[in-house]
């Protein structure tokens, strides 16, 4: 028994062209140019003796479901036993005033990291007092 290996180039090269021209096509489709996002304006409020104060913010978080938790007894896998949750991601808290003699901006957030197969995280707290942001 004899096999025909004579079409196997051509398949290859086939698939090959199919290849590259899907990727041709999807290179095309990333060429779009890239829009800047607006978020909310500042609110304004009346600082005072230091002037007007705009303040600005944001928060994010995400829910979850682990596998391979444990229970109250045994921690399991990711030594946790909660396999379900709500966690607060990051968030900030912007404070500027940008005119008169004296500009300033002060910054105070939290941030947390998300690692895919671990369980979640504490937040941490972070301030940054600043002119530039």
């Amino acid at each position: 028994m004899s096999l025909d290996h004579s079409r196997t180039p051509g398949r290859r090269n086939r698939a090959r062209l199919i290849a590259a021209s899907f990727g041709a096509a999807i290179s095309l489709c990333a060429l779009q140019s890239a829009q800047a996002f607006n978020g909310p304006s500042a609110i304004k409020i009346d600082g005072g003796p230091l002037g007007p104060l705009q303040l600005s913010g944001g928060a994010d978080g995400y829910m979850y479901a682990l596998s391979g938790t444990g229970n109250s007894t045994n921690s399991g896998l990711l030594t946790t036993d909660k396999s379900t949750g709500a966690e607060f991601m990051n968030g900030q808290i912007e404070v500027q005033k940008t005119s008169g003699l004296v500009q300033f901006t002060i910054q105070v957030g939290s941030n947390n990291s998300l690692t895919l197969g671990t369980k979640p995280t504490a937040t941490g707290l972070w301030l940054k007092i600043g002119d530039e942001v």
